[in-house]
């Protein structure tokens, strides 16, 4: 066969296409979507009633995995006509083949060679869903920024990584030694000095730093409603599923130095709790990055911005104090901006929360643009304001830091904190550890708060606090006398001195801007004359309640700006100053505008709470706060007749902020039924009269189990507890139950318990035994009864190996270097009666326990290099090695020696060649083999193409890797096919390149080319030519030539809108390709580029309204057009929204066309968590005008 036979071969091979299409118009999207949503129903109903069909055969494997192991598109037609919604043959196969490019399923026919998979008519495939519930893992799917929504995006957003760069010099600046410099001014604790008031407690950061963990999440299901930073302990967030757990040093090594996440180190988001380190880890961050000569980290405080951009603060503010000079040059400016084209910067952007914006992440998205895109940016932020803006920033991948662990690191952090006193720290240790200190000791996981309670306790020995603002009414008290030699004060100085605070905390709360930088003047207003001795506004400075931290750069007189010394602090002396709980709510039904509904604005949240905590506040005064919030009424919709819903959105929102209330005022006699009503919303109830378990829609469901571990944790526990032993509870409920109570009692024995009993029931199926497994490695850690069940799973050989590599994957996380489980696989593997299938299986759990272990390699070295063991079993042990030999020359030498061997079958080396990119990162026979693998032109592209993918991720910037990609763009006689297949791998290594960039240009302009390789050019474009002025100018010349399709057009339009953002002649086609009434497709995909070029356009949110009311177009694209709503809207916008959907709310909408309803019903929850309430009120009431 020719080469260019050769390749046509390959490139069906690889994307897995029976047509040969890929992308775009010959494989239609929006067609797809609609019709894999029929074919998936039809599968599901089928399993469901476990039916039987000669040509279609599927189950559930490995839980929650729907495996079809025999079907033929006809037989799938018929199944898809027997569930009313018939799909023909070639419809079906479209539908797989999207499926299959979103990496949603998984085709199963790998076992075959290429041409007869190419060419089958069986087709086998499986698809892990989040549970067995049809609907549920239909809306998970197809829900708007659902799972189908998120393929989509990552495929055309999927980038490349950056290499390593030297020392950097330019224009006879030495960068790193500036870089090094800056980060020096910016180094500090969290916690500053007026933790450290006198000489016992004066530390370096090293010597008290205990390194948290963190996790990764994956993106939320929906944009959830305000979330108290601080309650509950470890893992407290429902709504997000864990993606993997890193320990600080492999965080380091594997995210940060390696890429590895979606978007391979380029965004990355840290987001905790107030006080969780957040600031502290980006510093290790910068310092590790410099350290290790990854590039140059620059250093910003989001607050400082005060309205710049991010560009002119770098230029103006951050570059003429680094080069310490009166005025930048030029030439400097320029040399500083290649700096950032060249992909050397990182950025650090600290506390997105404390921006003077009402939408910060909504900013810094839109910030990120021009030369400045191309840093690779680390930025921190709340929890709470990340989750209610996260859509802004849905590019980046975002960890959680973990609170210290209970008791191991809590008891270091005591330990080095008391070093000179061990004494003393024994004494605060065993006060801790009581068994009734239950409530503290989840309190102090937070470091800040661990910190003030060592603080006080070194001060004095007195008893330990309950609540939040029981510790910080401690450590007010404490700083007193501190400070009472160098600056005395009366009790009624203090008092004063307080009470004013409050007055200026509540004031600067209740600011839309700089609610945590104080002007001069505003703090004056309050406190009085800074310079006078013995004012108020002296004492603070004095006693350093706040601090001077920059100047007012907007200001012509520079005025100075001030902090208080933690925010945390700042929200504790506002709710000092509240006497009267109608501060937060002052319900005027008839006419909220007369109102006061601070219980729904986010900021007053943590205010709130530490109210409720305060011990000098009334029984009485509380329990009527908690009642006002309970019967709460809305106004907004009659919803009690709806099943699944039942009551209003603020209503929600007013009865779970009285759920975290009661965790805060424990003595509410509303706490019982408070928290048996979340438990209700969160897993569902058992309905007699219908025989079955009936749960609430899933946005209400994923908010409640989000809330229950911040409510009352002894009587949520109890709540679980019950839960897990209703006997009308199926299994993967009473999972899910012993998940969420680990969640909330990490450790929690009669979760642990309830895990253990259901792996141990011989008839369960092995979905459900696998994920019991998953959760018990979330909360078992160091749990032996835990680690004796998954060590007894590993080695059971009549388990499928997906559960049994769920159960390796979990003792790593409980339990990593378990020797007991370690010697089982050991033994496993050393026994010559075990079957081949069950040692592979025991090597690659050993490899995952015991991360590089030599008999886990040395099992699978052997198993590759047996004559007799079959290629699908070879195929696995090489993907094992690739998983479990990072770095080992051995596992390297065996994958090398694979590739070489002329017997070997072209899957099978396919599968080394990729195994070989996961663990040979810059060994040099690695290296050497794929060059040399790319450099044979014998070699079938299937191969070639993996050879240059696995080269550049262990050589990054292997230019033979680019030049095999640019030859083939530089071939006249490619096939179209082949060609667009080529450019849009080229834009996956091509970032900044110009070489890349000059043959994309070169290719748009060749007359010859058609309509859809030039939009996947236009498209590349977009994704490696930030700011280059050649690409701009020829993606305008296709804006300009009216002979191109009007896709075409749109597709330029957006590519430049990312290119150059603002380019108006880019806003101008788009609204012009937005007016044309005949493109429906069209439309709805340029009004989506519209808002994502101009965030809120007016047209575009009005195309979509449009386009969703339109009763001529069909059910899938009104959804999608809601979809897209969802995505583009922004605050400003979203009364308008809740006015034009709120009418789908309807009992006949929820019973005739549920996914209309919920996909409504999901944005309006959006929109009720973001917009006050009153704005809220409005729009429903003008909507029935």
């Amino acid at each position: 066969m020719s080469r260019l036979g050769k390749r046509r071969t390959f490139w069906k091979n690889f994307f897995l296409f029976d047509d040969g299409t890929y992308m775009g118009r010959n494989l239609s999207y929006d067609a797809g979507r609609k019709q894999a949503k029929i074919l998936l129903r039809a599968l599901l109903s089928f399993v469901e009633n476990s039916e039987e069909l000669k040509d279609c055969k599927a189950d559930w494997q490995a839980g929650t995995e729907l495996w079809v192991t025999h079907s033929t598109l006809e037989g799938l037609a018929e199944l898809t006509k027997r569930y009313n919604d018939s799909l023909e043959p070639e419809a079906i196969r479209n539908a797989l083949n999207c499926l299959i490019s979103l990496k949603i399923i998984e085709d199963k026919r790998g076992q075959t060679n290429a041409k007869t998979r190419t060419n089958s008519k069986v087709w086998l495939f499986a698809l892990k869903f989040p549970s067995i519930d049809k609907e549920e893992n239909l809306n998970w799917l197809f829900k708007q920024g659902g799972e189908w929504d998120k393929c989509r995006e990552a495929q055309k957003n999927n980038s490349a990584k950056v290499p390593k760069t030297p020392k950097e010099k330019s224009q006879g600046a030495d960068w790193q030694n500036i870089c090094g410099a800056m980060l020096e001014k910016h180094k500090r604790l969290t916690t500053n000095e007026l933790l450290f008031a006198d000489d016992e407690m004066k530390f370096e950061l090293e010597a008290i730093h205990v390194p948290l963990a963190l996790v990764e999440r994956n993106k939320p299901k929906k944009c959830s409603e305000d979330i108290s930073p601080e309650q509950g302990s470890q893992l407290y967030e429902p709504s997000y599923e864990e993606k993997q757990r890193f320990e600080h040093e492999a965080f380091l090594e594997q995210v940060i130095r390696d890429g590895v996440g979606k978007t391979q180190g380029h965004r990355i988001a840290l987001i905790g709790e107030p006080g969780a380190g957040k600031t502290t880890q980006l510093q290790t961050i910068a310092f590790w990055v410099l350290d290790k000569n990854l590039g140059l980290p620059i250093w910003i405080s989001l607050a400082d911005l005060q309205g710049k951009s991010v560009e002119n603060y770098l230029l103006q503010d951050w570059l003429k104090n680094a080069l310490e000079v009166v005025r930048v040059k030029e030439e400097q400016e320029n040399a500083f901006a290649d700096l950032f084209k060249n992909n050397r910067v990182w950025l650090l952007l600290d506390a997105a929360d404390e921006m003077s914006s009402p939408q910060p992440l909504t900013e810094v998205s839109q910030q990120l643009t021009g030369w400045v895109k191309n840093a690779r940016v680390v930025l921190t932020c709340r929890v709470n304001v990340w989750e209610a803006n996260a859509n802004a920033l849905e590019n980046f991948e975002t960890y959680r830091l973990l609170n210290f662990a209970y008791p191991q690191q809590v008891q270091e952090f005591i330990g080095r904190w008391f070093h000179k006193d061990a004494n003393k720290g024994e004494r605060l240790w065993q006060e801790l550890d009581k068994a009734e200190r239950q409530r503290i000791q989840d309190l102090v996981k937070n470091p800040l708060r661990l910190a003030l309670l060592c603080s006080t306790w070194q001060g004095s020995d007195k008893g330990l606090p309950e609540t939040k603002a029981g510790l910080y009414q401690q450590f007010v008290e404490e700083v007193y006398k501190w400070k009472e030699n160098r600056f005395p004060t009366t009790e009624q100085q203090q008092e004063e001195l307080n009470a004013a605070l409050g007055r200026l905390a509540k004031r600067a709360i209740d600011q839309e801007t700089s609610r945590f930088r104080l002007r001069h003047k505003f703090v004056r207003e309050e406190l009085g004359d800074a310079k006078q001795p013995n004012s108020l506004f002296w004492l603070a400075l004095k006693l350093g309640w706040l601090n001077e931290v920059g100047l007012a750069t907007e200001s012509a007189t520079k005025e100075k700006v001030y902090a208080f010394y933690h925010t945390t602090f700042e929200e504790y002396f506002a709710a000092l100053a509240v006497d009267d709980w109608h501060e937060f709510l002052n319900h005027v039904p008839e006419n909220p505008a007369l109102g006061v509904y601070r219980i729904f604005d986010l900021q007053w949240k943590e205010v709130i709470l530490l109210w409720l905590g305060r011990e000098d506040v009334g029984k009485q005064k509380k329990e009527e706060f908690i009642q006002a919030l309970l019967e709460f009424d809305d106004g907004c919709g009659e919803f009690k007749a709806i099943d699944r819903v039942r009551k209003g959105f603020y209503e929600f929102r007013a009865y779970f902020l009285a759920a975290a209330g009661v965790d805060e005022w424990k003595n509410s006699c509303q706490a019982d039924p408070i928290v048996a009503e979340i438990v209700k919303w969160g897993f569902g109830e058992f309905k007699v009269e219908q025989n079955d378990w009936v749960r609430f829609l899933e946005t209400i469901a994923e908010e409640a189990q989000t809330v229950l571990p911040q409510t009352n944790r002894i009587k949520a526990i109890d709540a679980l507890m019950k839960l897990i032993d209703n006997p009308q509870l199926n299994n993967f409920r009473r999972r899910q139950a012993a998940d969420n109570l680990g969640k909330i009692d990490p450790g929690n024995q009669k979760a642990i318990d309830a895990l253990v009993e259901l792996i141990g029931k011989p008839r369960l199926d092995d979905g459900t035994r696998s994920q019991a497994a998953y959760s018990l490695g979330r909360i078992g850690s160091g749990n032996q009864k835990a680690i004796n069940a998954l060590v007894e799973l590993i080695g059971n050989p009549q388990l499928d190996d997906r559960t049994r590599r769920q159960a390796a994957e979990s003792l790593k996380q409980i339990d990593p270097g378990n020797q007991k489980a370690i010697n089982a696989l050991v033994e496993l593997i050393d026994n010559p009666q075990l079957d081949d299938s069950t040692q592979m299986q025991a090597a690659s759990s050993l490899g995952q326990i015991d991360p590089g272990n030599e008999k886990a390699i040395d099992a699978l070295v052997e198993l590759i290099g047996k004559p007799q063991l079959n290629h699908s079993r070879r195929r696995l042990a090489a993907d094992s090695l690739g998983q479990i030999g990072s770095g080992k020359q051995k596992a390297i030498n065996a994958l090398v020696e694979l590739i070489d061997n002329p017997q070997l079958d072209d899957s099978t080396r396919w599968l080394a060649v990729s195994s070989l990119g996961k663990i040979g990162s810059g060994n040099k026979k690695a290296i050497d083999v794929l060059v040399e693998l790319i450099g044979n032109p014998q070699l079938d592209d299937f191969i070639l193409m993996q050879a240059v993918f696995s080269l550049l991720q262990i050589d990054p910037g292997n230019e033979k890797a680019t030049d095999v990609l640019l030859e083939l763009i530089d071939n006249p006689l490619l096939e179209d096919f082949t060609l667009q297949q080529t450019v849009s791998s080229l834009w996956q290594i091509g970032s900044g390149n110009q070489k890349v960039i000059d043959a994309l240009v070169e290719l748009i302009g060749n007359p010859q080319l058609n309509d859809y390789t030039r939009r996947l050019a236009a498209f590349s474009l977009w994704q490696i030519g930030s700011g280059n002025q050649k690409a701009i100018d020829v993606l305008m010349k296709l804006i300009d030539n009216p002979q191109l399709d009007d896709f075409t057009r749109m597709q330029a339009a957006s590519s430049l809108g990312q290119i150059d953002p603002g380019n108006q002649k880019v806003i101008a086609t788009l609204m012009k390709l937005i007016g044309n009434p005949q493109l429906a497709n069209i439309r709805l995909e340029t009004a989506e580029s519209l808002g994502r070029i101009d965030p809120g356009n007016q047209k575009a949110i009005a195309t979509l309204m449009e386009l969703i009311g339109n009763p001529q177009l069909d059910d899938d694209t009104r959804n999608l057009a809601l979809s897209g709503l969802g995505q583009i809207m922004l605050e400003e916008n979203m009364p308008s929204v809740v006015t034009r959907l709120k009418d789908y709310l309807s009992p006949e909408t929820y019973k005739n066309d549920f996914e209309r309803f919920n996909n409504c019903y999901n944005i309006i929850w959006r929109c009720a968590q973001s917009i006050p309430y009153p704005a809220f009120y409005q729009a429903w009431g003008l909507a029935s005008k």
